[in-house]
């Protein structure tokens, strides 16, 4: 708790450095971004569930704001709150359709709750927006393979290889024939 509270310290005392007033007479976008860096910091160092309450008063004064939704999602995802954590990255997307790293978010969080299929989903709009998303390529391969569909688990397999993913190659060894 003293770590956390001298972080707290240290970020409001780096954000007065940089001229944001951290009273509460600062202006909403000023509030908006102080409780986004604080929740961002928390995130960083693993405190989900503290990120998770400064996102939400983020998203109180800016609910229009995707990384936000992004950033509490994956807290929840990571909090093992997987319906949660998909709810807010959808709404990242409605906010920012073009938004991959949201939809192979979104898929991970499927794919941890057991819904491969809409993963792969998912996962295949990440590619088609960035088609050199390796991670991508091999989550959807684990999906298809958890379906019991080898061939195009195995062509994903090598399109992650391809892309530098070394395990990817160690997977296509074993169950690729």
């Amino acid at each position: 708790m003293f770590l956390l509270l001298m972080i707290f310290l240290i970020s409001c005392e780096e954000l007065t450095k940089k001229g944001i007033d951290t009273d509460y007479s600062a202006t909403d976008t000023t509030k908006f971004q102080m409780y986004y860096n604080n929740g961002y910091q928390k995130l960083q160092i693993g405190d989900y569930s503290l990120a998770v309450k400064d996102f939400d008063m983020a998203i109180k004064l800016k609910s229009d704001d995707h990384n936000s939704y992004y950033c509490r999602g994956y807290c929840y995802c990571v909090l093992k709150k997987y319906s949660i954590a998909i709810l807010d990255y959808t709404k990242a997307l409605e906010l920012n359709p073009k938004f991959s790293g949201a939809f192979f978010s979104r898929g991970v969080s499927y794919q941890l709750s057991g819904n491969d299929s809409l993963a792969i989903i998912d996962y295949s709009k990440t590619i088609e927006i960035d088609s050199a998303f390796k991670d991508a390529y091999y989550n959807r391969a684990v999906s298809y393979r958890n379906l019991g569909d080898i061939a195009q688990a195995c062509n994903d397999f090598q399109k992650a290889m391809k892309l530098g993913d070394a395990e990817a190659g160690k997977i296509i060894q074993k169950i690729c024939k």
